[in-house]
């Protein structure tokens, strides 16, 4: 079944999503740990002034992306709202085991606390927008905004569903960076302007999935799956396009989340489309458990501009952009592909 994208926002590091030119503002924690950092909207502008007050910085994110992409969308209600994160508020996670630390498990602030759970930005949608629909978070690991789109895909097609929320976020917070490091998972080389190796980042992407074509729509899903690494990568390729009733030589471009010119993973799938375009795109949003609805978001502009941004070329082939083939690798054990058309 095939999935069109209504609309679409994403909050990320990266300035002027429409025609991004430039690789983000590289931030720095205790002076050497590198990342990147969202850049924000003005958030009084998008909800209510009253509310933004209890909400942490991910809340803000998260609940400002949808509100805007439901604007994007032209709808007020959606049908369905389905959310994905990797570690989930983790600002207010943080918050309140120091707290319970330092005040020693006597008189904790519960708020921090409540807003920690994974499900709190997606209730917060619903509450705002008063929907009484089906409400859902998919959390943890790589794999989970990938099974919020498969959930949103079931919902559509078991319950006649036209209008789903979906969307992904993840937040950063100087503790999380410091420990990422520490365990090796991101490298320091103290070269502040070096964007080649791997730097956590964060965002946050919503959509507004339908099962209705449109020619206002962004673009069409074709397709996406879910694949074990342990399979070859000839091989995993192979039976998708087949499934897909596409050849290798009609895939225009095919984006990839290699996180720096060296990632050998991706050589395996670049090196089965010799006259497509290579793209990749976390040099533009850093690493991070959701970025795969960064990908989408910015495979969808680029199909629906009918442009591809020089920034986001590794290799650059021909000029066609009628389909754009994503793979990123969300776990050690997983690739995700996403099969896009105009």
């Amino acid at each position: 079944m095939e999935l069109y994208i209504k609309g679409i926002n994403s909050i990320s590091p990266s300035e002027n999503f429409d025609n991004i030119s430039h690789i983000p503002e590289i931030k720095l924690v205790d002076e050497i740990y590198k990342h990147y950092v969202c850049i924000e909207p003005i958030y009084k502008e998008i909800i209510n002034p009253l509310l933004l007050r209890r909400m942490s910085r991910a809340m803000k994110m998260g609940i400002a992306s949808a509100l805007l992409c439901l604007k994007d969308a032209k709808i007020e209600m959606p049908d369905a709202i389905i959310t994905a994160t990797g570690l989930g508020c983790i600002e207010d996670s943080d918050k309140f085991l120091t707290l319970l630390i330092e005040n020693e498990e006597k008189m904790l602030n519960p708020t921090p606390f409540i807003q920690s759970t994974h499900n709190t930005i997606s209730s917060q949608i619903a509450l705002l927008l008063k929907c009484h629909g089906y409400n859902s978070t998919y959390a943890g690991r790589g794999a989970c905004f990938e099974t919020a789109l498969l959930d949103a895909k079931m919902l559509i097609s078991d319950d006649d569903l036209q209008n789903v929320l979906v969307g992904a976020y993840d937040e950063l917070i100087a503790n999380q960076i410091r420990i990422l490091y520490r365990l090796g998972l991101f490298k320091n080389n103290n070269k502040i302007n070096d964007n080649q190796g791997n730097l956590p980042g964060e965002g946050a992407s919503f959509f507004v999935v339908s099962p209705n074509p449109s020619e206002t729509n962004y673009a069409k899903i074709s397709d996406f799956e879910i694949v074990n690494n342990l399979i070859s990568a000839k091989k995993i390729i192979s039976d998708f396009l087949v499934k897909n009733s596409i050849t290798i030589g009609n895939i225009n471009s095919i984006m990839v989340g290699i996180n720096s010119c060296f990632d050998t993973h991706y050589t395996e799938y670049t090196d089965l489309f010799p006259n497509s375009n290579i793209l990749w795109f976390k040099h533009l949003c850093g690493e991070y458990m959701t970025s795969s609805a960064f990908a989408l978001c910015l495979a969808v502009k680029c199909l629906k501009n009918y442009s591809i941004p020089e920034i986001a070329f590794i290799r650059k082939n021909n000029n066609k952009n009628n389909n754009i083939l994503i793979i990123n690798k969300v776990t050690n054990e997983q690739t995700a592909l996403f099969l896009l058309s105009n």
